[in-house]
């Protein structure tokens, strides 16, 4: 099993960036005039949801990155 990689702060930025990237992508879409690019910059923004609910974030388990800190007891 995967251990979580992100801590609260890095999820928080995300939340903040997934929110911009689906506004661009599906909302104002007058500010990106590609329709293929809006998509694409909308989905990032919902993959980038479901990394922070699950609290694991692939590209920093592929780089070997962990911005959580374990709580030792």
């Amino acid at each position: 099993m995967v251990k979580k990689n992100m801590c609260a702060l890095d999820r928080a930025i995300r939340v903040l960036f997934s929110l911009v990237c689906i506004y661009f992508g599906f909302i104002d879409t007058s500010i990106i005039n590609e329709p293929l690019l809006a998509m694409i910059i909308g989905g990032f923004g919902i993959f980038n949801f479901a990394v922070i609910f699950i609290g694991i974030c692939p590209v920093y388990h592929l780089a070997g990155i962990s911005t959580h800190k374990e709580i030792k007891k």
